[in-house]
């Protein structure tokens, strides 16, 4: 909960978050996708905003179904985002 908590109110001004696959592989139950990351915000201070960076996704099978283990990104920040 604080986790999501955290996310929401950090990522509250987002208006558009696209990703860019630039690679994938899996190897029996992990997986990763790393890419391009874009996000798009508007806030009173700063009005419309796009920043860009790298992102890193590592995915684990469990039962079945493939589920995030770990996620990362790199970001310029802003004052807003850092909390």
């Amino acid at each position: 909960a604080a986790i999501r908590a955290a996310f929401s109110t950090r990522f509250s001004q987002v208006q558009v978050l696209d990703m860019h696959v630039m690679a994938s592989e899996t190897s029996g139950s992990l997986a990763y996708v790393t890419g391009r990351v874009a996000l798009s915000t508007r806030t009173r201070e700063h009005g419309a905003d796009l920043t860009a960076g790298n992102c890193l996704l590592v995915l684990r099978k469990e039962a079945g179904t493939w589920k995030i283990a770990y996620h990362m990104f790199t970001l310029p920040l802003r004052p807003e985002f850092v909390g």
